[in-house]
């Protein structure tokens, strides 16, 4: 979390906030092509592996061609557009030249290496390859921003975007390889021209379909401010906006190895379940609600004193965001159970009634009340899933209403006990 701030911090000094509200809309359309051409596949991976369902072998080849096809594909239809139309670069920044298509291809490719790689690693547990491979690749990014900052700010060099943008792919290959080197350790890369994934072809497919369904409604909750303040306040806003967003949305930095950790031990778990999905979801909730309690209460210097007086802008939205950042990292915990008990239709729902909110209050609130509009709809959003997964746990799935928020004081001496056997073990 801090070499992401710090990351953060000397991009924003080097390329300002229109520059932020460009690299903003250039990665919500990454993300599009992800969702439209991947089929959310690695959503799948650890949930068919930690389970034994399919060979690991076929998923790894099922893969590696929903990878090698998407990115073919979407290379054929910016290579043709480049050429002949140049309306997709020109569309999304009011550029047309060849570094935003450029941007876009190994962007999404690179991004794809690694959402591949990663749940792989998290199915067999290698959970210290997997943090020290985010250390890693966090250290890399910031040394490599530091650098463009000190070039930038001494006058040696003055970046523009489109070199930023090209550093960003640079540093996104270095991180690929990373990842993947990793991956080739405890992984072999199959034939595919020998690969028989028809008989488990369906079952793949239907689990992905839905998941794929759920996952992309979810990106619409979570980015379509983006393009909403885009088109009604302009670059400028956006790039205040983003700021206050992305800051906010750190605090899932808490959540996810506690989820990524979690997900294959609830797959496999049969008893005692219910207990460790409540011991984890207390400890993510606690962490989270100290966490955003402290960056509220430092935002008012934070945003100026890191990013610019300018962006004392951003300090309002990201106030108003806080309250359903912190309620929606409880969802990344509620609706990992449902995940693990397969039945992933209550994930989708939740998603349908959040985009629901989220088209609704933006287009009422964005025109009106600008990025603070957009920060309001996005917390009330992101409220109304965590509502929907949360009474879903009860009603479906039978969990007892009681404390899954504070850890207790049985929390507590668990984890004091765990610590005080790690030190043991340490010192054998």
């Amino acid at each position: 979390m801090l070499l992401s701030v710090a990351a953060g911090i000397f991009s924003t000094r080097v390329i300002g906030a229109e520059g932020s509200g460009e690299v903003a809309v250039f990665q919500f359309y990454v993300q599009i092509f992800i969702m439209l051409f991947c089929f959310s596949f690695h959503t799948a991976v650890t949930y068919f592996i930690s389970s034994g369902k399919i060979a690991t072998e076929k998923m790894t080849g099922l893969g590696l061609l929903i990878l090698l096809y998407s990115t073919l594909f979407l290379a054929l239809i910016l290579g043709s557009d480049f050429f002949f139309f140049k309306a997709i670069p020109h569309y999304i920044s009011g550029k047309s030249h060849l570094v935003v298509c450029i941007y876009l291809l190994f962007s999404f490719f690179l991004s794809n290496v690694i959402s591949f790689t990663q749940p792989f690693l998290y199915s067999i547990k290698e959970f210290k390859t997997i943090n020290q491979l985010y250390i890693i690749t966090s250290f890399i990014n910031t040394i490599g921003l530091l650098i463009v900052f000190g070039l930038h700010m001494s006058k040696i060099h003055v970046f523009s975007l489109e070199e930023f943008l090209l550093i960003s792919i640079l540093t996104q290959l270095i991180n690929s390889i990373l990842w993947v080197f990793f991956f080739l350790k405890h992984y072999k890369v199959p034939k595919l021209l020998n690969l028989n994934i028809g008989p488990e072809i369906k079952g793949v497919l239907s689990f992905i379909l839905i998941g794929h369904l759920s996952t992309f409604i979810n990106f619409f909750n979570l980015q379509l401010d983006i393009w909403f303040v885009d088109h009604y306040c302009g670059k400028t806003e956006l790039g205040y906006y983003s700021k206050a967003a992305n800051i906010a949305q750190m605090l899932w930095l808490i959540s996810n190895p506690i989820v990524v950790i979690l997900t294959p031990y609830l797959i496999e778990k049969s008893e005692g379940k219910t207990e460790l999905f409540g011991f984890y979801s207390r400890l993510n909730a606690t962490f989270i609600f100290f966490a955003g309690l402290i960056l509220f209460a430092i935002s008012p210097w934070f945003f100026p004193a890191f990013f610019g007086t300018d962006f004392t802008l951003s300090v309002l939205p990201f106030k108003i965001l806080m309250p359903g950042v912190v309620i929606m990292s409880l969802n990344k915990v509620f609706s990992i159970y449902v995940y693990s008990e397969s039945k992933i239709t209550y994930n989708l729902l939740a998603t349908i009634v959040g985009l629901i909110f989220t088209l609704s209050l933006d287009l009422l609130l964005i025109p009106n009340y600008g990025i603070k509009g957009a920060a309001l709809a996005s917390s009330c959003s992101y409220i109304a899933v965590t509502l929907v997964t949360f009474c879903s746990l009860l009603i479906v799935f039978k969990i007892k209403f009681e404390n899954y928020f504070i850890l207790n004081r049985s929390d507590i001496k668990k984890l004091t006990q765990s610590y005080r056997n790690n030190e043991k073990s340490d010192i054998q």
